[in-house]
């Protein structure tokens, strides 16, 4: 039986994040410091990100448009 984690499971480390959101490595290391991203997890020492909690912060983040064109 292969109990090695799936793609979909792996951690992620600040670098990944960054460019995963195309972001800034110092915009991930804000958004930890203020709470203001996704989740991260401490693991020996290195912090990780786990995909879930990606998703989880990009499908709480609001979205634009969608609306009526014009709005009159």
């Amino acid at each position: 039986m292969d109990t090695a984690p799936s793609n979909t499971n792996r951690l992620m480390n600040e670098k990944e994040v960054a460019a995963f959101l195309a972001v800034s490595l110092g915009t991930v290391r804000r958004w930890r410091l203020t709470g203001a991203g996704p989740k991260a997890t401490k693991l020996a020492g290195l912090v990780r990100y786990k995909p879930s909690d990606i998703e989880e912060f990009l499908n709480q983040c609001p979205t634009l448009g969608g609306g009526k064109r014009g709005g009159r």
